[in-house]
């Protein structure tokens, strides 16, 4: 505009200006056509060859070329004075128009050049195509089954296999194979140049593409029976899309593995992790009308695969992503789908790092794998998915480990921890198991026959079964031995619960908690053999823990559950007795008459006795022993006396402590 006020038209040589500027512009055409080839053998040698195909595409290039060579061909039209109406000042506005048009294109060549450049654009690029392509044959797909369903007048079971046939006419699965390929290459030259911003990019890519044509197919999941694999199960074709994306995340673990990045193999991990949770949303019926997800094995099995070489390269950070990610493998199963080999190569992973972990001394990742093992049974229990079989290989793999957890204790490398299984204030451990099974019970008012105990009772043989095998183990003195200890006596206190307080109308079947109650306390006895030595806390608990639980047997009325506390204590004593010392001895027979005091005010004179006919001293004692141990006997029974009269004092409770517990059984049942 101020050139069009300014300028003086009898001064103007129109044509040479009209001729200057169509040169200009023509230049910044040659400019772009020429220096194009620049970037592009760039991206390829930072590529690969195939990602020029997607450059060619680029709409901004494509736009800077057409807007140039609109620019050129107007310029040089008013350079011949097509209309002899247009003022020359106008036409001379008209090209430095054209010129600042000319000059806005070459800016955005030049952005769009160095975009080209940078790796975020090719992949965005490839998973942009990749992408529209899915959504366009995912159009026509649908519209082929509406089409059929018109014809039809109703909807029809062949119309998941149009859907899919569609689909796999298109030679969609092959293109996005292609592209997978291309992304694995642009991954290894990533790694190769140490860049892992654009690598885990290339991982986000790959798993776009995985979701994108799953969620695609789950309206058309057809299964198949492999010729050549037989064995395999059912198959379904999505695998020919999701397979090489596994493989490729895979090779790409490899890479940046052999580069020591571990930050990648991390992504590569969750990746892989959120794929199978994805995996595991695809449906399809199965046989016998039950649900399946036909993908999530697969994707489970590459994930697994993915941990294996974490653990050979010994890195602890992705260690941890590989337990997470099977964690939410297992805490997110559908309740009406099957998984059970999904569940079960979970959880084999999960065995294989905590093994691993033992063997580098990483009790993280024991306790972590270990944790989300039974995480997983407690999901089960909770989703009425619940199978005793489940419970026994967990305590199966428990058992198979604690020797190496003895060793680590005993090595000092337990300080402040708790194997998961046994600690009492892990929300999963065995106790809180057998808890979450007697939460469940209901009677079945439709079935009142039926024995509501029938699933605690099993879990309670298995549980009995796990703890039978650890009493033939050696704790070598370690507080594991107390943890485990402890554990059995919280199982005891769940099952007498369920004794004084049965849910309504399962009064009459409380015997059969009282027949799996009965042989697990005397496996208390198991941890204490005569061939080997016992520590005197460990064992001063354990008859301790028994002298309370047969109070409250007492208590609630089940004189036979104390006497079989009270003969637990006896074996124990005949064990040890001879080898720990003579006071040591006195607390086991002040246990013994802790039980049969109480059993005096409840279950008579006759009880009291034969509890009492249980405190001996060990055989083949000279005068000397047998008098020094009726003497630390005597000063023990002398100390109950004086705690029992002092006890209840305190502000807190103590019920852990047999005196304190004896003494609060008497005020409740006074003496007749």
């Amino acid at each position: 505009m101020l050139f069009y006020t300014i300028a003086d038209s009898t001064d103007i040589k129109a044509s040479e200006m009209h001729l200057a500027a169509a040169q200009i512009i023509g230049a910044a055409l040659a400019l772009v056509l020429s220096l194009s080839i620049i970037p592009a053998q760039r991206a390829a040698e930072l590529f690969s060859i195939s990602v020029l195909q997607q450059f060619a595409k680029d709409r901004a290039l494509l736009g800077v070329f057409l807007i140039l060579v609109a620019t050129t061909m107007l310029s040089l039209l008013l350079g011949t004075r097509w209309s002899v109406r247009l003022d020359p000042k106008m036409s001379l506005v008209l090209q430095f128009l054209l010129l600042g048009i000319s000059f806005d294109a070459l800016r955005r060549f030049y952005v769009s050049t160095l975009n080209l450049l940078a790796p975020e654009s090719a992949i965005r690029q490839i998973v942009r195509v990749s992408s529209a392509q899915i959504r366009r044959i995912g159009r026509a797909a649908e519209k082929v089954v509406a089409i059929q369903v018109v014809a039809n007048g109703a909807p029809s079971k062949m119309d998941q296999t149009l859907h899919a046939q569609t689909i796999v006419r298109t030679r969609l699965p092959q293109g996005l194979q292609h592209s997978i390929a291309q992304l694995e290459e642009f991954a290894h030259r990533f790694i190769a140049r140490r860049d892992s911003n654009a690598t885990i990019e290339t991982l986000g890519a790959l798993e776009t593409i995985a979701t994108e044509y799953s969620d695609l197919r789950k309206k058309s999941i057809t299964l198949h029976v492999d010729p050549k694999f037989p064995f395999a199960g059912y198959l379904s074709d999505v695998s020919d899309v999701l397979n090489p994306i596994y493989e490729s995340i895979l090779h790409i673990i490899e890479d940046a593995i052999a580069a020591k990045n571990e930050r990648v193999v991390q992504h590569s991990i969750s990746s892989m992790g959120r794929m199978t949770l994805q995996a595991m949303s695809v449906v399809a019926p199965g046989a016998a009308e039950q649900r399946v997800a036909p993908l999530a094995y697969s994707a489970c099995f590459y994930l697994h695969r993915a941990a294996r070489l974490v653990l050979a390269a010994n890195m602890p950070d992705a260690k941890l992503r590989a337990i997470s990610s099977f964690g939410a493998v297992l805490q997110n199963r559908s309740t009406d789908v099957g998984s059970t080999e999904t569940t079960m190569e979970a959880n084999e992973a999960l065995f294989d790092i905590a093994v691993d972990g033992y063997g580098k001394s990483d009790q993280i990742s024991v306790f972590r794998s270990f944790e989300a093992i039974l995480f997983a049974v407690r999901f089960e229990i909770e989703n009425d998915l619940f199978e005793v079989g489940s419970l026994k290989s967990t305590l199966d793999q428990i058992s198979e480990l604690i020797p190496s957890e003895i060793l680590a204790d005993a090595a000092g490398k337990r300080r402040l921890h708790v194997f998961p299984a046994y600690a009492l204030g892990f929300e999963a451990s065995i106790p809180a198991l057998v808890e979450s099974i007697a939460a469940k019970i209901k009677v079945d008012p439709e079935r009142p026959w039926n024995d509501p105990f029938a699933d605690l009772s099993e879990a309670a043989e298995e549980v009995r079964g796990h703890y039978r095998r650890l009493s033939s183990i050696d704790f070598q003195g370690t507080l594991l031995a107390k943890w485990v200890l402890d554990s059995l006596d919280a199982i005891l206190k769940v099952l007498m619960r369920q004794i004084a307080h049965p849910p309504s109308g399962a009064e009459e079947f409380i015997s059969t908690v009282v027949d799996d109650l009965k042989p697990l306390i005397t496996w208390v006895g198991g941890f204490f053999p005569a061939d080997r030595p016992a520590k005197g806390h460990h064992l001063s608990d354990a008859t301790a823990n028994l002298a309370v639980f047969g109070l409250d047997a007492l208590d609630k009325g089940w004189p036979d559950i104390a006497q079989t506390c009270a003969e637990t204590i006896e074996r124990i004593a005949d064990n040890v007795g001879g080898k720990i010392s003579a006071y040591n001895l006195a607390d086991i027979h002040v246990d013994l008459e802790v039980i049969a005091r109480a059993g005096e005010r409840t279950a008579g004179k006759a009880f009291a006795a034969n509890v009492r006919s249980m405190i001996s001293l060990p055989a083949n004692l000279d005068q000397d022993s047998q008098k020094h141990h009726l003497e630390a006997r005597a000063t023990r029974f002398a100390q109950l006396d004086e705690a029992v009269s002092k006890a209840g004092r305190r502000p807190y409770s103590m019920k852990a402590d047999p005196a304190e517990r004896l003494h609060a059984f008497f005020e409740i049942h006074p003496q007749r």
